[in-house]
């Protein structure tokens, strides 16, 4: 039987990447600085959506893959990104995050921490 994969991720470039650029102008960050930041973080975020593709292929059932906008959270700026496997049973297994973890195989975040003149684009998982 062949699997039906949905994926959900942000529609438009601006969704993607523009938003983040526009949360560092307002942080007041230098253009250089945003442009490298930017550029990284789009490299990231090609590196994770080959890497959901790839777990969705292992899931035993329906994958689903969720993409979040790039959002200011205080001093980070993140998307967060996991693959889920419909055919796990749901349960109550949460993270500290509040998160239901129950169906995932793949999840993580990349995560803009802002400092004073630099920013650092990292990946958790």
């Amino acid at each position: 039987m062949q699997k039906q994969m949905t994926i959900n991720i942000p529609e438009t470039r601006h969704d993607m990447v523009e938003g983040l650029g526009e949360a560092l102008r307002d942080m007041d960050y230098a253009q250089e600085v945003i442009d490298k930041a930017r550029s990284e973080y789009l490299q990231w975020y090609c590196y994770e959506l080959m890497q959901c593709l790839e777990y969705a292929q292992h899931a035993q059932g329906d994958p689903v893959i969720y993409f979040t906008c790039a959002t200011r959270q205080g001093k980070q700026i993140i998307a967060e990104f996991e693959v889920r496997d419909l055919a796990k049973p749901r349960n109550d297994s949460y993270n500290w995050h509040g998160q239901n973890t129950s169906q995932w195989i793949y999840a993580g975040a990349i995560v803009c921490h802002c400092y004073d003149d630099e920013v650092m684009v990292q990946t958790h998982h």
